[in-house]
C-alpha cells in the first residue's frame, strides 16, 4: 500500500523501522490485522466531533470535507425515535468515505439494522472492501451507537460485544 493511501493516524502509529511492514507481510498476518485497524479507526472516526456539529458549515463547502470536520458528532440525550436513521445512513458513508482512504468508494454500504425495544443504541451494518497490504479484502462490521452515553464502538459483524 503506498503511503498516500495509508491513513495519517496508522502513519503516526507505526513503528520507526520500515522492516517491520516487511515482516507482516511475510508473516500473513495482514488480513486480519487490517480489520482490527479498521475498526479502531472507525471507532475514533465515530466517537469524534466535526466542525459541522457545532457550526453550520452550508457557506464553506471544502470545509466539510476536511479534517476540520473529521467525526459525526455526538448522539448522547439523542432520543431514538426522533433520530432520521436514513440520513444517519448516509452520513456514516459520507465521514467513511471522506476519511478513511484504505475502503474503496465504490464498496461501501451502510444499513440500520433491527432496534430492539429495551436497546439504547443504534447499530449500523458497514459493508465494503478495503485495500490490504497484498490484496482487497471484504469486511462486514458493525457500529453500535449509545444514545445514552454517545459512544460508539466498531466490532466484525457477528462479534459478540466484549462490554456486555
Amino acid at each position: 500500500m503506498s503511503t498516500s493511501m495509508t491513513p495519517l493516524l496508522e502513519r503516526l502509529l507505526r513503528p520507526a523501522n520500515p522492516g517491520d511492514e516487511m515482516t507482516r507481510r511475510r508473516t500473513g498476518a495482514g488480513a486480519q490485522q487490517e480489520l482490527e485497524h479498521l475498526c479502531r479507526d472507525l471507532t475514533l472516526l465515530f466517537n469524534a466531533t466535526g466542525l459541522g456539529a457545532i457550526y453550520p458549515l452550508g457557506r464553506q463547502p471544502h470545509v466539510t470535507h476536511s479534517v476540520l470536520n473529521y467525526g459525526l458528532g455526538n448522539l448522547a440525550g439523542v432520543v431514538l425515535s426522533s433520530i432520521d436513521t436514513q440520513k444517519l445512513e448516509s452520513r456514516i458513508r459520507e465521514i467513511v468515505l471522506d476519511f478513511e482512504p484504505r475502503i474503496l468508494r465504490y464498496s461501501v454500504a451502510v444499513q440500520l439494522l433491527p432496534v430492539t425495544s429495551c436497546s439504547a443504541s443504534l447499530n449500523f451494518l458497514i459493508e465494503g472492501e478495503i485495500r490490504g497490504l497484498d490484496a482487497l479484502h471484504a469486511f462486514r462490521l458493525e457500529s453500535a451507537w449509545n444514545t445514552e452515553s454517545g459512544e460508539v464502538r466498531v466490532r466484525p459483524y457477528g462479534r459478540p460485544s466484549a462490554h456486555g
